[in-house]
């Protein structure tokens, strides 16, 4: 058997040095071309995906142009229905109502009715004023501040023979009062001998007095 014969490769440093900067140099050569192949594919996808989203938009703007213009022809056919010639049915019926009117007979004007006057308003009893120019006496008998107040001599005043006036306040009164009254007299006597009566009759005429 022959022995193994063992070479051995000597290299210098500078040999080693040339061999670092070689295989350096390969290696940022692949480093680079990565780099151009990875920009170059990266741009292709972003053509890509621009390609895409231009087709998507141009198919929506397409698929809206049909229905646009659906919606627009009823508005169309909107603007071409015409209204009905009324104007002319209007002039058909104004001879036939010419015809209608000369052949209904003409009414005579109605004679306006006579209102009748309303009937005049009652005088109530003890409110008779004597006729005007002719000079009248009342007696007053008392004045109360309340109306009610007045109910027991108006009675006793029923009473004597008598119908009372219940007079409302006068607006130059500072304090509103119920004048009661007896009357109108003719004359001055009659009025005081009223008066006299009242007085003695009733206590509470105790101050009654004349008025013209």
């Amino acid at each position: 058997m022959k022995p193994k014969q063992i070479r051995e490769l000597q290299v210098s440093s500078s040999q080693l040095a040339l061999i670092f900067l070689a295989l350096l140099g390969v290696a940022v050569i692949i480093f680079l071309l990565g780099v151009s192949i990875g920009k170059k594919y990266g741009e292709a996808q972003l053509e890509a995906a621009r390609e895409k989203t231009s087709a998507l938009s141009e198919a929506k703007t397409l698929a809206e142009k049909p229905s646009m213009e659906k919606k627009a022809e009823p508005a169309h056919e909107a603007e071409k229905i015409t209204p009905p010639e009324k104007p002319l049915q209007m002039e058909k019926t104004e001879p036939e109502q010419m015809k209608l009117a000369e052949s209904l007979p003409v009414k005579k004007a109605e004679k306006p009715e006579k209102s009748e006057p309303p009937p005049p308003a009652k005088i109530t009893p003890g409110a008779k004023s004597a006729q005007p120019g002719t000079r009248v006496y009342y007696v007053q008998i008392a004045a109360f501040s309340r109306k009610e107040a007045s109910a027991s001599i108006i009675q006793e005043l029923k009473k004597a023979g008598y119908e009372p006036l219940i007079l409302d306040p006068f607006p130059a009164d500072k304090k509103p009062l119920y004048r009661v009254r007896i009357g109108p007299f003719k004359s001055e006597a009659e009025a005081e001998a009223a008066r006299n009566r009242v007085r003695a009759l009733i206590p509470e005429a105790s101050r009654a007095f004349l008025i013209r």
